[in-house]
């Protein structure tokens, strides 16, 4: 198990941990929490497929360099220097995360094209490219109204609030598909992707701002966790949460995943908003 304990700024923290599970001889998942451009970031490398582990790793990687760049060139900033975390969204406000949704997309389409370009150059098959879901959220440390959240395949983004569990993301999966249009016809497998980073050249990721208040809790995770714990039992973990000791949280999740036979990696990671 891997732990990890950042101060994002003076009012959000973040921490994480992933594991082996019960079931599987190499973790696929990574994780990443950069607290100088505010990246936290989790990918599952795809089972089924070669080298999802490596997938996992470079998507990231690739997310975080490309990022890091923008906020060296000053192109990851808001254009109002005036922005306070007591300070009300404004229109400024609003202009600035309009801004970090272009940024966010383009890093997520280039750690696409980075392991796409990986797998063309190993002569990987279609079927046996390499892939993995890639989730996350921004929290600039400078931008404290911009939170900016990423997704692509089957990982999710829940927010804890007022002691309320709510999903965030829309899992990228025909199962999901077949949910939203009121259960009609036969049930697909619940772990097929309808899309993930890098077997196609093209991927369509969401991006969108969520409301992150004072209080509120992020929890990322795999589908190792998701798929064995339910929304139920997530909140009632999470709402034990010390806000100073968010990693053991994370055990605490990872623990309760493998307690249900821990048939997959497990990762989660936490963010707090003070």
């Amino acid at each position: 198990m891997r732990l990890k304990n950042f101060t994002i700024d003076a009012n959000t923290i973040a921490a994480g941990a992933t594991d082996l599970g019960l079931r599987r001889s190499l973790n696929e998942d990574a994780f990443l929490i950069d607290s100088k451009i505010g990246l936290i970031a989790l990918a599952d490398g795809v089972g089924g497929r070669d080298l999802g582990e490596v997938a996992s790793f470079e998507a990231i990687n690739a997310l975080q360099e490309y990022l890091a760049e923008c906020q060296d060139k000053g192109t990851f900033r808001s254009k109002d220097s005036n922005l306070t975390s007591h300070k009300p969204v404004t229109a400024s406000s609003l202009n600035s995360t309009s801004h970090i949704l272009d940024q966010t997309m383009a890093a997520v389409v280039h750690a696409n094209d980075k392991v796409y370009t990986m797998s063309q150059d190993l002569g990987l098959p279609p079927d046996r490219s390499m892939g993995t879901t890639l989730i996350g959220v921004i929290c600039a440390p400078d931008e404290p109204w911009s939170t900016v959240a990423f997704h692509v395949g089957d990982s999710r983004i829940y927010r804890l609030r007022d002691r309320q569990i709510e999903q965030l993301t829309r899992d990228d999966t025909p199962h999901q598909d077949w949910l939203d249009n009121g259960r009609v016809g036969k049930e697909p497998q619940r772990n097929i992707l309808s899309q993930c980073i890098g077997p196609q050249s093209h991927v369509q990721p969401t991006i969108f701002a969520p409301a992150f208040r004072p209080d509120d809790l992020l929890l990322l995770c795999s589908d190792g966790l998701s798929d064995l714990v339910d929304e139920a039992e997530l909140r009632d973990i999470i709402s034990e949460t010390d806000r100073n000791q968010l990693e053991f949280t994370c055990q605490a999740l990872i623990a309760a995943a493998n307690n249900r036979g821990g048939k997959d990696n497990i990762t989660a990671v936490l963010v707090s908003r003070q």
